[in-house]
């Protein structure tokens, strides 16, 4: 009898390795497959930034051939009064630029026909028997070659004829469409890798099934011989913040019912299954706010916050600023004083949690905060009644974005328990955060390249795109401060009004240069003309947030309103809709303060620039009629203020006027 028990011992013994071998197998090959999905996705990142400048390159071959022509046709017909050799180094300058694009455009075209791309650390080969992509390499390829040679008779011919004219006018003619046929390109390729990463990430999957299911029934057949076989697993998930106990071994009371353990287990898995789902809507074409509420409304049963706030590094990671903040309507007044205040991060103790990628638990924060210094931000947390918190570190992919913080009214509320679950759920958060603003900036990128191609045809507008986020911005925390509009101008509302009041004239790459640079006043049928760019402006927008909405999405909204309504006033003497007072949205009347301030403190082609009295007498002049006299008042309320702000978003103008000419320089040399 004690051989046969020794050698059913020995049976179990070789089952369960064989079980744990084949675990470690499968989750060796699970965790394999899941490096090459990330490669895949860091291949299709560096490979649209790759293919991303052709539309760029394609923009600067347009404005410089145009310059080059310019320049030409008024050294031949002598209406330029500018020196020679000034003419003659412009020309060199813009050829020399020119020769570049041609040689950076040619090499990806290169890669396209003969379907081998080298990234930084691998290499990409495209399907040589995909007809549907042969055919747009084809395409793209005759029309570059035509393209090419057009640009190519700008760098090399210096007499102005008709080559030369026919030469600018193809251009013209046709680097829209070599845009567009390079980004459906550039999608096909995406789309293509986007396979591919999907394809890996299904198999990761089903691996990772395969192994979920060979696990639990191992764990279902050792069952039967291990006296108490729930206390690994309790273990287990403890380590990880699923459990319902402290991470530390520990072994099941005997008391406890087999009901009672179950129900632990099924709460642990609960929890499991909410971060898969978590993880899904990562995945997902879901925005960042969106999986902020998943979040909040998922987590709660497990964690008992009442806030959640995220503040973010801004300015080369010196300042934090909190910018999301998501709770109950409880504390709703704590959100509205928290969001958009910002602090220097060498002045506050959260700098060591993110430079040491550290932890804080706060049980009692009355009695943490007893004899320190109480920032704004810690009375308001203080009034609002917050007893407990814990605050991370928020990152993905090993860079520093800011921290998050889960906080509650309970006094004690936190155990490691909960830190250790928080900290994989900060992990989602940053990678979701971070994926959402890689995207939203690659399509923002693409409209603002119209709106600089735009500026840069009037080379007096000098950085007005620039000096416009910055008015916008001062504007509307002018505004919150003043306790205006508290409900509407959110960080994530003055954030988009900054990036988008760049793209307020994006419509006037659709007017003609005669009438955009002319000098002097414009003729009636001249400034028709001129006022159809709002609507130029909204229409490409507007298509944009169509193709946006259909993946379950919106982000244009804000450039809409600002593109289509800037220029309306407030009597309704504006344009193109003659809207009047509340009925213009809150962002162009803003924007439509910021763009007459900078143009009135800037020189244009028919005028000089005013001074700033002049300026400020010009927009008083205006309120009522022009401005909306609430937005104005706040604006000119402290002038002192005014012009240090004024004086301050000059030098930032200047400052990067001259790193591009710097730049440029280096770049040519």
């Amino acid at each position: 009898m004690p051989n046969s028990n020794k050698d059913f011992r020995k049976i179990i013994l070789v089952r369960l390795v064989a079980f744990a071998i084949a675990a470690v197998i499968f989750m060796l090959l699970y965790v394999g497959l899941i490096m090459s999905g990330s490669a895949a996705e860091n291949n299709t990142v560096q490979l649209v930034n790759i293919l991303g400048r052709q539309r760029m390159l394609t923009q600067q071959m347009a404005k410089d051939s145009n310059r080059v022509f310019a320049l030409v046709q008024a050294q031949y017909s002598g209406t330029t009064e500018s020196p020679q050799e000034i003419i003659e180094q412009a020309k060199s300058d813009s050829r020399k630029s020119l020769q570049i694009a041609i040689t950076e455009f040619d090499q990806v075209i290169t890669g396209a026909v003969t379907g081998f791309f080298k990234l930084e650390n691998s290499e990409i080969k495209l399907d040589a028997e995909d007809e549907s992509l042969k055919l747009i390499v084809d395409s793209i390829s005759q029309k570059w070659q035509a393209y090419k040679n057009a640009v190519q008779t700008i760098i090399d011919l210096d007499t102005y004829d008709s080559k030369l004219a026919e030469a600018i006018i193809y251009i013209n003619a046709n680097n829209i469409e070599l845009m567009q046929q390079s980004d459906d390109f550039t999608n096909q390729i995406i789309s293509k890798q986007s396979q591919i990463a999907t394809n890996n990430n299904r198999l990761a999957y089903i691996v990772l099934g395969i192994s979920l299911l060979i696990l639990l029934g191992g764990m279902f057949w050792l069952y039967q011989f291990i006296i108490y076989p729930l206390d690994e697993l309790y273990h287990q998930l403890s380590l990880n913040g699923l459990g319902g106990v402290s991470s530390r071994r520990h072994r099941i009371p005997l008391g406890r019912t087999s009901r009672e353990m179950i129900s632990e287990v099924s709460s642990a898995f609960d929890r499991l299954r909410s971060l898969i789902k978590l993880i899904e809507n990562v995945n997902k074409n879901v925005s960042f706010e969106e999986v902020l509420q998943f979040i909040y409304m998922t987590f709660s049963a497990y964690v008992p916050y009442s806030y959640i706030g995220i503040a973010l590094l801004k300015e080369n990671d010196t300042v934090l600023e909190a910018s999301y903040g998501i709770c109950g309507n409880d504390l709703t007044t704590l959100r509205e004083n928290l969001e958009g205040t910002r602090i220097e991060i060498n002045k506050t103790s959260l700098e060591n949690i993110i430079a040491n990628n550290e932890v804080r638990l706060i049980n009692d924060y009355s009695s943490y905060m007893r004899g320190k210094k109480i920032r704004p931000y810690s009375q308001f947390l203080l009034d609002a009644g917050i007893k407990s918190s814990i605050t991370l570190p928020l990152s993905s992919n090993e860079r520093k974005l800011g921290i998050i913080f889960f906080s509650s009214t309970q006094k004690d509320a936190y155990d490691e328990n909960h830190l250790a679950f928080l900290q994989t759920l900060t992990n989602s958060i940053g990678i979701s955060f971070e994926k959402s603003i890689f995207i939203d900036q690659l399509l923002y990128s693409s409209i603002l390249a119209m709106a600089r191609l735009t500026e840069a045809r009037d080379e007096d507008t000098g950085d007005h795109l620039e000096r416009i986020k910055h008015y916008s911005r001062t504007i509307a925390i002018w505004l919150r401060e003043a306790g205006f509009y508290r409900d509407i101008l959110t960080t994530a509302y003055i954030d988009d009004l900054a990036r988008f009041s760049p793209l307020h004239d994006i419509g006037k790459v659709g007017v003609r240069d005669g009438i955009l640079l002319k000098p002097g006043k414009l003729t009636d049928e001249e400034f028709t003309e001129m006022k159809k760019h709002t609507d130029y402006g909204a229409s490409v927008l507007d298509i944009a947030e169509q193709q946006m909405r259909q993946t379950g999405r919106s982000m244009f909204g804000i450039g809409i309103e600002i593109v289509s309504s800037h220029h309306e006033k407030w009597d309704g003497s504006g344009y193109p809709r003659g809207l009047s007072g509340y009925d213009i949205p809150l962002s162009a009347r803003i924007v439509a303060i910021a763009d007459v301030f900078d143009a009135l403190t800037s020189k244009r082609p028919y005028k000089e620039a005013y001074a700033f009295s002049t300026a400020v007498q010009i927009m008083q002049n205006g309120c009522g009629s022009h401005f909306d006299p609430q937005i104005l008042d706040i604006f000119l309320s402290d002038l002192v203020r005014l012009e240090e702000a004024y004086k301050a978003i000059q030098e930032k103008s200047q400052n990067l006027t001259f790193e591009r000419n710097e730049l440029s320089a280096e770049f040519d040399n």
